[in-house]
């Protein structure tokens, strides 16, 4: 599954997170503008060229219902 969205603003300096939210907040890729950095698992893929583009795309592999829940990005989770 593919999974993307479009972002108001990319940092250019600092990290951009993406995270899967179902019972908690959890981090499962962190972006920066020389590339991606921290992929939690070989589960997903950032897809997103340049890693500072404002558009975010990044593939969940395996799907399977533990990745039910609320994706979403940003400087911070809230």
């Amino acid at each position: 599954m593919t999974l993307s969205w479009s972002t108001a603003f990319f940092p250019s300096a600092g990290v951009y997170t993406v995270y899967h939210t179902n019972k908690d907040n959890k981090s499962i890729i962190e972006v920066t503008s020389d590339g991606v950095t921290k992929m939690q698992t070989e589960k997903y893929e950032y897809h997103s060229y340049p890693y500072n583009s404002t558009h975010i795309s990044f593939e969940i592999k395996n799907v399977s219902l533990e990745d039910a829940g609320y994706y979403a990005g940003g400087v911070t989770s809230e």
